[in-house]
């Protein structure tokens, strides 16, 4: 009796410490292609993040005399990370003014947070406004809520190709001062956490600085993660 009694104890010790491993280990991947197919065009994957950009290449904003260009401050995006048998999903909206209740209340609809409203440029013409928005559950039905909700504005939804663009002197001088090349966004340090899981490669906490030349000086765009909506 007592010999099955220590057998059983030993069964239940080993199930409770490799239940949890075996379970991760048993983790589905991020559906990075049922992503692409419900959001119409494929991301970019950085580590554990699948990012999906959408820029605003429709709009012509201007601040001052300077022409923004999408690359700069005009990027919807919505990015994408597992967490245990679900995912985690981040993003900003560019959106015009008569584009905020209907995207609200559509991602509202899907199950997704709106975290943040508001401005990055000022004084621009027309007004933009930035949606930060957080989510989680299966990422290929958030996807489809992020895309619908895109839908809903006038924003280019179909892949195309970008034509290259000569990169200016000045752009390698920055590139020298900061220490990066080409697209420059630095993965920051912190750990974090949302919905009481913890994200490896946080899509948010990173420094990113943008610039654009124009013919009187170059113009600056930043964000850092002190900024940052988690």
């Amino acid at each position: 009796m007592k010999l099955d009694r220590l057998v059983s104890g030993l069964v239940l010790g080993l199930i409770l410490v490799a239940g949890p491993a075996f379970a991760q280990s048993n983790a589905q991947p991020l559906n990075t292609d049922g992503i692409a197919k419900a959001m119409g065009k494929e991301g970019d994957l950085t580590g554990e993040m699948y990012r999906v950009s959408f820029p605003r290449s429709d709009l012509t904003v201007k601040v001052g005399n300077v022409v923004i260009k999408p690359a700069l401050a005009l990027m919807s995006w919505a990015a994408f990370v597992k967490s245990g048998s679900t995912a985690i999903s981040y993003g900003d909206l560019v959106l015009l003014d008569d584009e905020i209740n209907p995207v609200i209340s559509k991602l509202e609809e899907r199950g997704i947070e709106l975290s943040a409203l508001h401005n990055h440029l000022l004084p621009e013409n027309p007004r933009i406004m930035y949606i930060h928005f957080v989510g989680r559950g299966n990422e290929v039905a958030m996807a489809k809520g992020i895309w619908e909700a895109l839908a809903l504005t006038k924003s280019p939804l179909v892949s195309t190709p970008a034509s290259p663009e000569a990169k200016p002197e000045l752009a390698k001088e920055i590139e020298r001062i900061i220490g990066y090349e080409g697209t420059i966004s630095v993965p920051g340090k912190r750990h974090t956490a949302t919905f009481g899981s913890p994200i490896a490669a946080n899509p948010r906490v990173r420094e990113s600085w943008n610039f654009v030349v124009t013919s009187l000086s170059p113009t600056f765009a930043g964000r850092d993660a002190t900024r940052s909506r988690l």
